[in-house]
């Protein structure tokens, strides 16, 4: 059964017409591309500003600027519902396209809805499941239907299948911890108990901005673990 996602327009910086016309493009993405892989699909709508949301309808906002410092977009489980935000109008400051940062989250929802899960690494850390982090670059995306979309991870670079692809767009050369130019993931170390970052800079030598918002991600990560470690890998 398919998710139900509303994507609701809040921002000043793109019109509804803007957004709507995305939608069949991402809807494309996710039930073409994304859910036979992953085994997870989606319904998009969009939802008129001012409407409410339907009871066991998750959804995904598009507002100006960020509520979390340095984060462009993120989700998390608000009250027993699923929901995402993007930020398009720090998008258009920071030069980065808004439709990557949409399909990013809106994967991320689908993928690891509470961002609770933790996959163990073969040296005994764990890592975030997050499948758009580690091929997050805008270079590293790819045009679905004539719109710039997220590349993602598959299964198997978190080690759940023996498929030797590690993402859609086939830029990974290995499993977990590998990244391609601008990507990045939320390392825990049970250890130490201690959250770092891995980053991969971009070829110019520059770090990525979206990799910035490591404090976001570990933040989750760690609000995760302590309510939901019977959900980890």
């Amino acid at each position: 059964m398919a998710t139900e996602i509303v994507i609701i327009n809040q921002c000043s910086v793109l019109s509804d017409a803007n957004v709507q016309a995305v939608i069949p493009a991402v809807q494309a993405q996710v039930s073409e591309d994304f859910a036979p892989i992953w085994n997870t699909d989606a319904t998009l709508q969009f939802l008129g500003r001012g409407h409410r949301v339907p009871r066991g309808i998750w959804p995904l906002y598009l507002l100006d600027h960020s509520d979390q410092p340095g984060a462009l977009g993120y989700h998390l489980d608000e009250h027993g519902r699923i929901e995402g935000k993007v930020f398009a109008a720090d998008d258009q400051r920071y030069g980065v396209s808004w439709t990557v940062d949409l399909t990013h989250e809106l994967l991320e929802m689908l993928g690891d809805p509470t961002t609770n899960n933790l996959i163990n690494l073969p040296d005994g850390r764990q890592c975030i499941r997050e499948v758009c982090d580690a091929v997050e670059d805008d270079s590293i995306g790819y045009m679905k239907n004539g719109v710039l979309v997220s590349d993602f991870v598959t299964p198997a670079y978190f080690f759940e299948s023996n498929d030797t692809k590690y993402d859609f767009c086939g830029r990974l050369t290995g499993p977990a911890p590998a990244l391609t130019p601008g990507g990045y993931l939320g390392i825990y170390d049970p250890t130490t108990g201690q959250w770092t970052q891995v980053t991969a800079r971009l070829q110019n030598g520059q770090q990525s901005y979206r990799s910035r918002r490591h404090g976001r991600t570990a933040w989750h990560a760690v609000h995760g673990a302590q309510h939901g470690a019977e959900k980890r890998r």
